[in-house]
């Protein structure tokens, strides 16, 4: 399961990728990136010892439920990581 779930990643980055080669700018579908303070993800990092590094991260990612209101499936069309 590990290496198919692998598989799928590196898809994706080869996807994105080809985005910027192609001069797209990768949106993603259901998250958002912010700055603002997200006391869970505090709480947890505090607890392991993790210290958030937005600049590497782009933030903290929150679902949007705003954005998912009205999609249907399938949410990319045909496009798929693993064509």
């Amino acid at each position: 399961m590990v290496r198919e779930k692998s598989k799928v990643e590196e898809a994706q980055r080869e996807m994105r990728r080809q985005d910027k080669v192609e001069g797209r700018n990768f949106e993603p579908l259901f998250f958002r990136s912010t700055d603002a303070e997200h006391p869970v993800l505090e709480q947890l990092a505090s607890a392991t010892g993790w210290n958030l590094q937005k600049e590497k991260t782009k933030g903290v990612w929150v679902f949007d439920n705003g954005k998912v209101e009205g999609m249907g499936k399938p949410f990319q069309g045909d496009l798929t990581p693993l064509g």
